[in-house]
């Protein structure tokens, strides 16, 4: 199970950020405890767009 190096915290979460004075947006994984960031992913990441869509749909995803 992954933690956070700052406070070992389980539990993380994703926010959409954007850099300060452009329009460039990033998926953003952080400590949901300390807000420590320990990723960040492009926001136009297909497969995790995917993945809200086979959610929001409730489709099954073949493996």
């Amino acid at each position: 199970m992954p933690k956070c190096t700052k406070c070992q915290s389980t539990s993380f979460k994703m926010t959409i950020e954007n850099v300060n004075g452009s329009n460039i947006k990033f998926r953003v994984i952080s400590c949901y405890s300390c807000d420590t960031v320990v990723s960040f992913l492009d926001f136009t990441n297909n497969s995790i767009a995917f993945d809200d869509i086979y959610d929001k749909l409730a489709i099954r995803r073949r493996s």
